[in-house]
């Protein structure tokens, strides 16, 4: 175990023996387990509880919603918390779908003891990759959008002086257009271009990063 920090795990398992078993296992790791026998139980706490599980282990084959229909739901409603999925056989298709709704990892019944745990805490050291992809998305949005804002006034500023000198004084105006400090200031501006084009471009890899782990 890796972090002594309490955890909260969701555990979406239909067969009660099971359920009770992953539980018992889970527990040992200073870990709280909350199990629910259906993934409809799981979405139902969800609504009533903002608290989000630190990693969520579900099964594949289940009545009313199989497991990636839940992993679809709750990505649906952006929680990012690692998901790993169980099942007795994974076809190709469903491998597939779990591998684009970004399941942490896939475990096979029957489940051993020592694969449960570890899968687990792979999973919990991966929250802080995600974490951190999140934290330089939102850090990277709020800089391109005030740079754009910062350019877009200064644009606005500088047209509506522009205008005014024009209609005021014309043949100022024309030398104005031609003096050293409006070539810098057009420089300047070039420049802020080039920054905002290259955090844009930063924060879509970021951001398609995300998506992909979402």
């Amino acid at each position: 175990m890796s972090n002594s920090k309490e955890r909260l795990v969701w555990l979406v398992e239909d067969e009660p023996d099971l359920a009770e078993c992953y539980a018992e296992i889970l527990a040992q790791d200073n870990q709280k387990v909350q199990s629910f026998s259906n993934p409809v139980q799981a979405l139902d706490e969800l609504d009533r509880n903002p608290a989000v599980p630190d990693v969520i282990v579900t099964d594949l084959r289940m009545p009313k919603m199989d497991g990636l229909g839940f992993i679809e739901a709750i990505r649906a409603l952006k929680m990012r918390a690692p998901v790993i999925l169980v099942s007795a056989h994974l076809e190709r298709n469903s491998l597939l779908r779990a591998q684009q709704l970004g399941v942490s990892g896939i475990l096979e019944k029957p489940v051993s003891q020592h694969d449960l745990k570890s899968e687990v805490d792979r999973a919990y050291d991966s929250r802080s990759t995600l974490d951190l992809d999140a934290e330089l998305v939102a850090c990277l949005r709020a800089r391109v959008s005030a740079l754009q804002e910062g350019w877009e006034l200064r644009e606005q500023r500088l047209f509506e002086m522009n205008k005014l000198l024009n209609q005021l004084d014309p043949e100022m105006y024309q030398k104005r257009s031609h003096r050293p400090e409006v070539a810098q200031a057009q420089m300047k501006d070039e420049i802020l271009t080039t920054e905002i084009e290259r955090l844009g471009e930063r924060f879509r890899v970021l951001w398609h990063r995300s998506r992909l782990s979402d």
